[in-house]
């Protein structure tokens, strides 16, 4: 379904006029390229790597790209490949940084694309950035109108939803899981946890930004996490 909804979920998070990059900028990016650190002497892949948006902000020494939709443009000095995260045709202990960001909540085997991160990593201080909508976001429950968070879903089983991104891109196939879930994959398949981090919308922007004609077709709340960040290691 990725197929058919590349091109509309990239025209999406590029747009001023939606929401959509207004939380990107504010929250995925600056999480991401921090948790990177310095990177001037590493090789790095970005895997799941969309239209390319993070070599906008970091330039690591080697730069390689992945996703299973080729973009429309690559960024100038990134290695891109059509790739299938379950079974990556990187090398064993390629990489020294490896960033798979908003990409495992839409693996139906978390499994399998832990451990290809895991190989393609090189051993021994490698590292490993994820970033995760948050399992309590707005498809699992409802915002209320004094921006309060309502859950209505079951969350004591793992489980799947057909949505679309924003309202407006896909249907595409979504997987809740729990964040222990993440975690637990992700030292099964080798890596030691280094760190977790959540980011919260600041309404109080968020709210500025929608009275200047900023749209949205999502209530949002600051009460709960919008992101979740994490960061492993290779031994």
């Amino acid at each position: 379904m990725w197929e058919y909804a590349a091109k509309d979920y990239r025209d999406l998070i590029v747009n001023p006029e939606w929401d959509s990059q207004f939380l990107r900028e504010r929250g995925l990016v600056p999480n991401i390229v921090d948790m990177i650190g310095n990177c001037d002497e590493a090789v790095l892949l970005d895997a799941g790597t969309g239209p390319g948006w993070l070599f906008d902000f970091i330039k690591p020494s080697k730069a390689y790209a992945c996703d299973i939709v080729e973009p429309e443009r690559t960024p100038p000095g990134v290695a891109f490949e059509v790739q299938n995260i379950k079974a990556l045709t990187y090398q064993d202990d390629t990489f020294d940084i490896v960033v798979a960001s908003l990409l495992l909540i839409f693996c139906e085997n978390l499994k399998a694309a832990c451990r290809e991160l895991y190989r393609v990593a090189k051993p021994q201080g490698s590292r490993l950035i994820v970033s995760l909508t948050h399992p309590f976001f707005y498809r699992t429950g409802t915002v209320m109108a004094d921006e309060s968070f309502l859950l209505t879903e079951d969350l004591s089983q793992p489980f799947q939803l057909e949505l679309k991104i924003a309202e407006q891109v896909g249907p595409v196939t979504y997987y809740y899981r729990a964040l222990p879930d993440y975690v637990n994959q992700l030292i099964e398949a080798g890596w030691c946890l280094k760190g977790m981090r959540d980011w919260y919308i600041d309404m109080s922007e968020y709210r500025e930004r929608l009275a200047d004609g900023l749209q949205s077709k999502i209530r949002r709340t600051g009460h709960i996490p919008l992101y979740s960040f994490i960061e492993c290691e290779k031994a």
